[in-house]
This record gives structure tokens, sequence and C-alpha cells, in this order.
């Protein structure tokens, strides 16, 4: 959890794979089991929280946001959320 929220949500699953000693299945069942959400859900929640704090702060528009956490443009951010 902690490398995804350090990557704002912006992190290939592999990654996050390599960082425990599980197979891909068997990481999603227990972070499923463990927090009540799946990984994909978990990723979403922490782009949202990011969009959150750089609306908030006021350091970028939501353009530049957009395209920081890896969205094709604002309106595919607006359907991502």
């Amino acid at each position: 959890m902690r490398s995804i929220r350090e990557e704002m949500g912006v992190v290939n699953h592999k990654k996050v794979l390599n960082t425990v000693p599980l197979s891909q299945r068997q990481l999603q069942r227990a972070f499923k089991k463990i927090y009540g959400i799946t990984i994909s859900d978990y990723m979403r929640l922490a782009r949202v929280n990011a969009i959150h704090n750089y609306l908030l702060s006021g350091v970028m528009d939501l353009t530049r946001i957009s395209y920081s956490l890896h969205f094709a443009d604002q309106a595919h951010l607006s359907k991502g959320i």
C-alpha cells in the first residue's frame, strides 16, 4: 500500500508484484481480504486523493494534474474519477 500511495496510484501492477513474494492471484485475494477493496480500486482512490491534494494546494491547474497522474487529458481524468 505504501508504494501505491507514494506513487499517487500511478504504479504498474508488476511493480507491486515485485515487492511481495506472492503470485498475482494470491496478492489480489489477500489484498481484498485484508483491506476490503481490490488493488485497482485502491490505486484509483490514491489517484483521486492526489487530485484532491493538488487542487487544494493550488500548485497545478487541472490540465497539468491530469498529465502528471497519467491521464490522457482532463476529460479522461473526469471519467476516471
